[in-house]
Formats: structure tokens, C-alpha cells, sequence
């Protein structure tokens, strides 16, 4: 529990020097701890934050690919609509299936 309110803290923070802990608990064994990097780290730019978004659309849980598609709704370009695409159409879970068709416009 206080982890998780340390990573919300940080993430809304929004400054540089809180991006390296959010991204350093991107793989954290805890789904909610994965699900509030992502959130926290939507605001952020760059490579290294479109790398750790994308690689959450293939993780176990439904909540971090829901919100890794959420985070991704904030960076649109052409990779993410093909990654949204896929998801869309193919992901296992519903609920998935449709953020990524509600981030699609669809």
C-alpha cells in the first residue's frame, strides 16, 4: 500500500526527476504497482516512456493493458494506432477489446 502511494505521489508530480523510479517499477511484480506506473507516467514524453507503454499491452493483466491503452490515447502516432489496432480486434479480454476500439474512435 505505501509503495503504491509513493508511485501515485510521483506520478503526479510530473517532473523529470520522478520519471526514473516510476519507469524503475514499470515490471514490478504487483499488477496495481504496473497499472499506477502507467498512469503516472502518461503526462511524460520520449522513447524510453513510448518503449514501457507499449510493452504493457502484451502483460498478463487486463488492468495494465487497459491502462497502457489509456496512457497511449495521450501519444498518438502511427505505431500505437497499428498496437491499437491489434488490440481492438484480438485481445482476449473484452474489456480491453473495447478501450483500445474507444482510443480508435470506433
Amino acid at each position: 500500500i505505501f509503495l503504491l502511494a509513493v508511485v501515485k505521489v510521483l506520478g503526479k508530480l510530473n517532473v523529470a526527476s520522478a520519471l526514473g523510479p516510476l519507469l524503475a517499477l514499470a515490471d514490478h511484480p504487483d499488477t496495481e504497482v504496473r497499472k499506477s506506473v502507467l498512469e503516472g507516467i502518461a503526462g511524460y514524453e520520449g522513447e524510453t516512456v513510448l518503449r514501457v507503454v507499449t510493452s504493457r499491452l502484451s502483460d498478463p493483466h487486463w488492468s495494465v493493458r487497459k491502462a497502457a491503452i489509456e496512457a497511449l490515447m495521450q501519444k498518438r502516432d502511427a505505431a500505437t494506432g497499428a498496437l491499437l489496432e491489434r488490440l481492438a480486434d484480438y485481445d482476449p479480454d473484452t474489456t480491453v477489446r473495447q478501450a483500445a476500439k474507444r482510443a480508435l474512435g470506433r
